[in-house]
């Protein structure tokens, strides 16, 4: 005959008002968008098949790894050449050193007048 209700019924928790948004309009709005964008992304790899996908992956790794060999073959070659100049700077240095004193013996022999 009578509901039953409790005496002190527990409070209905009051939806809480969203805090006032700080930050400014401009920077909200760039927020939404790249949330947006992101949603977007990932609607369309929902659309792409797995089989796409991992053939997408294999095709962008063997072309990083093709790159990387002209790269590396790029670096041996420069490398090489630096070398040969190293070399050939280390051969003049040693060749300058010993041209630059005179010799008192040797096959050059110099006329000198005495006036």
């Amino acid at each position: 005959m009578f509901d039953e209700q409790p005496i002190n019924p527990a409070p209905t928790p009051e939806p809480e008002a969203a805090a006032p948004d700080s930050r400014p309009p401009l920077q909200r709005f760039l927020d939404h968008q790249l949330a947006a964008v992101n949603e977007t992304g990932k609607a369309l790899q929902a659309l792409v098949p797995q089989g796409f996908k991992d053939h997408s992956r294999n095709a962008q790794e063997e072309f990083l790894k093709g790159f990387k060999v002209l790269i590396d073959s790029a670096r041996e070659s420069v490398e090489g050449e630096v070398q040969k100049v190293k070399q050939a700077q280390e051969k003049r240095k040693t060749e300058t050193t010993s041209d630059e004193s005179p010799s008192t013996t040797g096959k050059n022999k110099v006329k000198v007048e005495v006036s």
